[in-house]
């Protein structure tokens, strides 16, 4: 089973108990995945800021965070995103 963090649904539960989340997000962080059918610079997409908030706070380790947010996606995609 895999978790899809695309819609507001996610952050909105994530962002009830940050500390049920971390460990949610380490316990998890090989089935978690960001995406986005969002494409426009700046539109509001609230899951890419509570994800660097997390970061930012130590709550989530940068392993965590590089899996969730691009390198789960490239094993399922089979495909490398340059950097």
């Amino acid at each position: 089973l895999y978790g899809d963090l695309s819609d507001g649904t996610p952050c909105h539960m994530f962002s009830r108990d940050r500390e049920f989340t971390a460990k949610f997000m380490d316990e998890f962080q090989d089935r978690l995945y960001f995406g986005t059918d969002m494409c426009f610079p700046g539109m509001n997409v609230p899951i890419i800021k509570f994800l660097n908030e997390m970061l930012a706070d130590n709550m989530i380790t940068q392993e965590v965070y590089d899996k969730i947010t691009y390198q789960n996606a490239e094993k399922f995609l089979g495909v490398k995103l340059k950097k």
